[in-house]
């Protein structure tokens, strides 16, 4: 395929593939993708996938840069159970093959490639905006004492899921989310 800056029938398909993949990672989360699923979806063949991203990470790197899908989902109900949701449910997002392979490729390229330093910062505000979102509301409702420093708040919850599940390679039960978010927002709860 010529290059899909030049080439419109190249530009098609890899708009096809990108949305596709998109669709994926918004319906099923960024784990589900895979070459296999995305091609079927784009309705492109696989060897052609595997041509432009070799890996389900570069893939997910360029869909990335393309979509708009936050870390935490929208906040629904009480902030505590719907925390210890968004913490279970990225917990397992994170362990995925490919959203590992995805966090190695994206922080190998930040020392020399200004895109992947753009594309960190967007993931870390379209991340930070939902949790700045659900903690204004926890505030209104009394679920939260005081305003945390959610870039803080946001490594001081996800850091530690990331570490058990990708660094130690061990699951992430009830338990440690528990003790992730006392950790992390013990002195915010009332009482």
């Amino acid at each position: 395929m010529a290059d899909a800056h030049t080439d419109p029938r190249a530009a098609r398909t890899r708009a096809a593939v990108l949305a596709a993949a998109a669709k994926v990672i918004a319906e099923e989360g960024a784990g589900a993708v895979t070459h296999q699923r995305v091609a079927e979806r784009a309705g492109v063949g696989r060897a052609t996938m595997y041509r432009h991203w070799p890996t389900a990470a570069d893939l997910m790197y360029d869909a990335l840069a393309e979509v708009e899908t936050p870390l935490f989902h929208r906040h629904d109900g009480p902030f505590l159970p719907w925390l210890r949701a968004e913490l279970s449910r990225i917990s397992v997002e994170i362990s995925q093959p490919n959203g590992m392979q995805f966090t190695a490729v994206l922080m190998s390229r930040l020392q020399f490639d200004p895109e992947a330093v753009a594309l960190r910062d967007r993931l870390l505000e379209r991340s930070l905006a939902p949790l700045a979102l659900a903690v204004e509301r926890a505030l209104v409702t009394g679920e939260l004492t005081a305003p945390p420093p959610v870039g803080d708040l946001l490594a001081l919850l996800v850091g530690p899921l990331q570490f058990r599940s990708v660094f130690e390679g061990r699951p992430v039960p009830p338990e440690f989310i528990d003790a992730v978010i006392v950790g992390a927002l013990g002195r915010y709860l009332p009482g």
